[in-house]
């Protein structure tokens, strides 16, 4: 697989099948986007993400990115892979009663991506 790449404000990202992924590098994520569950681009740096809707047909003309800490776009990650990938679905997350273990550890990863996605959220 090509090694990721940084040209004027944008990421060109090989998927290793052929395709490459052009995300644009921002600052904060606009409130229409989520966090794109895709594994690490720029060696776990960046966080991308997609515009917000059916995740069987991303925009892949619209995608983006936002550098982090790779600690922090780990825990965003690991939130995202239980889809937890907005605010507003971390939040509803957190308001269920956990019963069962398998809340009570996505919990977890949503109070820990939280206070993450609310500072680099418009």
């Amino acid at each position: 697989m090509e090694k990721d790449r940084i040209e004027n404000g944008k990421i060109y990202h090989g998927n290793g099948y052929g395709t490459t992924y052009i995300f644009e590098i921002i600052e904060k994520i606009p409130s229409n986007y989520e966090i794109w569950n895709i594994p690490p681009i720029c060696d776990g740096e960046y966080i991308p993400i997609c515009l917000s809707g059916n995740p069987d047909k991303i925009d892949t003309k619209t995608l983006k990115a936002i550098k982090l800490q790779t600690s922090e776009v780990e825990v965003l990650r690991r939130a995202a892979g239980e889809g937890d990938k907005t605010i507003k679905k971390i939040k509803r997350t957190l308001s269920r009663s956990a019963k069962t273990i398998y809340m009570a550890r996505r919990q977890e990863k949503a109070r820990l991506a939280l206070p993450i996605l609310e500072r680099i959220s418009e």
